[in-house]
């Protein structure tokens, strides 16, 4: 929150700097974000969100992790290699050998002992310590399409670049045979190629130049010359690094991805989809144009349609149809990784999910994209139907397809898909795998829970979202910080004005509260009790089914192994969000799709939400896994049966009943109708507050810093800049296309407009109701001090002493926030006891009605209002 405070704070002194300077003078606005310095002519040209930048750390973050991957890939292959043409030389020399000197005559027995004694490959290769599988812990069949069917599916040459191993010495890093160009002979992993496809301001662009060194060549696209002149300035103004690496690039984002699907060399190792909405446009050609193996990254912000707002929009962009439910925010994920798999299906490749994070008002995934088309057969068995109830939101997941394990149609068992297990990894293709139609869900038109109707959505993604081991790793570089920027890199050649002072180097860690340093190394030693305990808890036996039936999963059981990130100079400046979110997500079921929530089914009960320890506790007791989700705050993941759900309501409602009243007809009276099946226990256990990650000092969902923390407006400088430059181009020809798009502009400016006021409706309600609020108390002030001065007036003015009774009123006037002049003037009045007499304002003769200055009134000239005091003798 301080570092938020503390950006906006100097950008908003920046901008009224320059906007009081003089135009000659005026300097111009500069924006910092990690190492990279924006600079912006004036203030009306600024396009920065702050609230994106949790978007940008997890990015910047993820490339890293991204390139320790290719390393480590790189390095396995060139191992794999050297030992194989380490084996080739051997078996030559044995052979040159024996052919030196002549055989000596054989029996059957020696025959038989020479062929078991002669060395086969894979022993040699692991006689030099190499494991004979590659890298995603499958084995390289040549020729072959890792199905038993020679040459199936080729499509451009690339069928071997599968993280399954097929076609020869193709393994996970394919890329680099598939695009031998810029594959260096070491076995060093070559510099990243980066495509920023919506770069807009260039924000993130230089960010990926500055602070990823591993990044060699960023390609900035956006559709705006604006916005592409913007992005090439900058990037001068950040150093001659950045001005090497990045090349902007005016096109279609789509169009721009379509044309480096081939040849292969041109392919981005990592591709950054960043729109203003949904991505859907750009999905087709960005599966195409990712590098065997590289990396997507995708976010949407349209989560109205994704959450089931819109289902008939989503079903058109998307592909799946959304159920409006409490777990709208992983659906949104799910129903994005499925249409990212689909698209990638289309072309034989496909998908394995590194990190899905839903944040704030957008979701961001990131993927590795393979090509295999054995892998492609398992496709339908990854997806999911959704029956959901409409009363009670009781869901069950059925999935699209099935894969059966064995020669026979009926041999070996079947399931709808072997489980991807994070860091699992994979063995080779069974020979009898058979692929199958999802078989139809166990469930009638009616909830057998409330008795409502039952909705169908989906498909949805039903694998899992994330890899614990790359989310372990890209833990460790948010607690080792990001560098902080160099002189060079803030702006040395700048013409304009004098760059801004780089960030006071520091340990690592600098800037971030103990109790979180603290914190994470907490939450680090709990995350690895955690995954120890899902282990035992069966994800060996998991991975043995996933070994069984091939789940194409690459292996980065590596990562565990590598050193610590090196300590930066400075923290990322999403730090606390990040390690809430990075934190929680290691520590989810991965293979409990969507979520309950308490909250939620406590509605449908109309009873007492129970305390969140006890819940779980209760399923825990009954020997169900549970976990808490990044989505939500009361979010919890189980793969307890809805019926054990409801039951343990049904015990806490015992203990605590609901009021009277509800209907009967409701879902959750039918709910509470059935006697629950066990008898719950609902105290707190050690076991729950773990699950809840209490005592690791990581704050897992920590406040947003501002108030309205939302998307900003969408840019409107590539639709400016269609305007006409005067009133005389009207009569020109082309007149009616810079009409209409003058017209489409004032559109957008309209829009954007009314989105404006949307944000700030809330703000203004908030100060009404505090206006209000100081009125009444105001009001209330004004009215006390009123009565007070009444019962003073009755007696002066009894007394006919009317300088002390104006004495009196002009003291209360003053008390009392009032103008004075109309008090003045009763004090007059009371001064007369002809006139008035003691009776009609006396405490005695049964109360007074009387016009004072203090309320704020509109009775009297002066604002007063009218106040009743009411004495002994009678009310008004």
């Amino acid at each position: 929150m301080a570092t938020a405070a503390r950006a906006a704070n100097e950008a908003t002194s920046t901008a009224a700097a320059a906007a009081a300077a003089p135009p000659e003078l005026a300097a111009p606005i500069t924006v910092t974000e990690g190492c990279a310095t924006l600079y912006f002519a004036s203030r009306k040209d600024v396009f920065y969100n702050y609230v994106q930048c949790t978007n940008r750390d997890v990015s910047m973050i993820m490339t890293k992790v991204f390139a320790e991957i290719r390393a480590l890939e790189a390095a396995d292959k060139a191992a794999k290699r050297r030992a194989s043409a380490d084996a080739s030389a051997l078996g030559a020399h044995t052979a040159t050998a024996a052919a030196a000197e002549p055989p000596p005559p054989a029996t059957g027995a020696a025959i038989g002992t020479a062929i078991t004694s002669e060395p086969r490959a894979a022993d040699l290769i692991s006689s030099f310590g190499v494991g004979a599988v590659g890298a995603h812990g499958a084995l390289a069949e040549v020729g072959t399409d890792g199905d038993g069917a020679e040459g199936e599916g080729q499509d451009g040459g690339d069928e071997g670049c599968g993280p399954d191993g097929h076609r020869g010495t193709a393994m996970a890093d394919g890329a680099l045979d598939c695009a031998g160009a810029h594959a260096p002979p070491s076995g060093e992993a070559a510099p990243l190629r980066v495509f920023d496809a919506l770069s807009a301001s260039g924000l993130r662009a230089l960010r990926y130049a500055l602070e990823v060194p591993e990044v060699g060549f960023v390609l900035a696209n956006d559709v705006s010359q604006a916005a592409v002149e913007s992005i090439r300035t900058n990037a001068a103004r950040n150093g001659a690094h950045a001005a090497s690496v990045i090349s902007p690039q005016l096109g279609d984002a789509a169009l721009v991805c379509y044309e480096h699907r081939t040849p292969h060399s041109r392919r981005f190792d990592v591709l950054d989809l960043d729109p203003y909405g949904t991505a859907a446009p750009f999905l087709d050609g960005a599966v195409q144009a990712v590098s065997e193996g590289g990396l997507l990254a995708v976010t949407c912000t349209d989560m109205g349609v994704l959450c089931g707002n819109h289902g008939e929009a989503c079903y058109a962009k998307y592909g799946a149809y959304p159920l409006r439910g409490k777990h709208c925010h992983e659906m949104a994920l799910r129903i994005l990784l499925g249409s990212i798999d689909a698209h990638a299906a289309r072309y034989k490749r496909h998908i394995v999910p590194l990190l899905s994070l839903s944040v704030d008002f957008y979701v961001r995934v990131f993927v590795r994209v393979f090509t295999s088309a054995a892998a492609v057969k398992r496709a339908a068995s990854k997806r999911a139907w959704l029956y959901q109830c409409q009363g009670c939101e009781a869901y069950h997941l059925q999935r699209c397809g099935k894969v059966h394990v064995g020669s026979g149609r009926g041999a070996g068992p079947s399931r709808a898909a072997p489980p991807a297990v994070a860091g699992a990894g994979a063995a080779a293709q069974p020979s009898g795998l058979k692929y199958a139609p999802g078989s139809a869900p166990p469930l009638d038109q009616r909830c057998v829970h409330c008795g409502r109707y039952m909705h169908v959505g989906g498909p949805l993604w039903a694998e899992p979202m994330h890899d614990t081991r790359v989310v372990r790793r890209a833990l460790a570089h948010l607690a080792a910080g990001t560098p902080a920027p160099a002189a060079e890199q803030l702006g040395a050649t700048a013409p304009l004005a004098p760059p801004p002072p780089p960030h006071a180097a520091g340990a690592a860690g600098a800037g971030v509260p103990a109790a979180e340093q603290i914190g994470a190394a907490a939450a680090a030693a709990a995350i690895a009790a955690a995954e120890a305990e899902a282990v035992s808890r069966g994800a060996a036996a998991m991975a043995a089914d996933a070994a069984a039936a091939g789940s194409f999963v690459p292996s980065h059981a590596a990562l565990g192994h590598l050193p610590p990130p090196p300590a930066a100079a400075a923290p990322w400046a999403a730090h606390r969000k990040l390690l809430g979110l990075l934190t929680t997500v290691t520590e989810e079921l991965h293979d409990a799709p969507l979520y309950i929530d308490l909250g939620g089914l406590s509605s449908v009960l109309r009873c007492r939400q129970p305390p969140l320890n006890r819940f779980l506790s209760a399923l825990i007791q009954r020997g169900h896994r549970v976990s808490r989700t990044h989505a939500s705050a009361s979010g919890i993941k189980t793969d307890a049966p809805w019926s054990d759900i409801w039951d343990v309501l049904r015990c806490w409602v015992a203990q605590n009943p609901v009021k009277a009243g509800a209907s009967e007809t409701a879902p959750g009276s039918a709910i509470l109708l059935r006697p629950p099946s066990f008898q719950a226990d609902l105290r707190a256990t050690e076991a729950a507050g773990r699950a809840l990650g209490r005592g690791d000092g990581v704050r897992r969902f920590p406040a947003n810093p501002a108030e309205n923390w939302g998307p900003g407006t969408r840019a409107t400088a590539h639709l400016a800049a269609k305007r006409p430059a005067s009133s005389a181009a009207a009569g020109a020809p082309g007149a009616a296309d810079a009409d209409a798009a003058d017209d489409e502009a004032d559109e957008v400016d309209a829009r954007a407009a009314k989105r404006a006021r949307n944000q700030n409706r809330y703000v203004n309600k908030r100060a009404a109701a505090a206006a209000a609020a100081a009125a009444a108390a105001a009001g209330a002030a004004g009215a006390a001090a009123d009565g007070a001065a009444c019962a003073t007036d009755a007696h002066f003015g009894a007394a006919g002493d009317g300088a002390r009774a104006r004495d009196a009123r002009a003291a209360f006037a003053a008390a009392a926030g009032g103008d004075g002049g109309s008090t003045a003037a009763t004090a007059e009045r009371h001064a007369q006891p002809g006139e008035h007499g003691g009776a009609l304002d006396g405490a005695e003769g049964g109360g007074a009605q009387h016009a004072t200055g203090g309320g704020g009134g509109a009775e009297t000239p002066g604002g007063g209002a009218t106040v009743s005091q009411s004495g002994p003798g009678g009310g008004h």
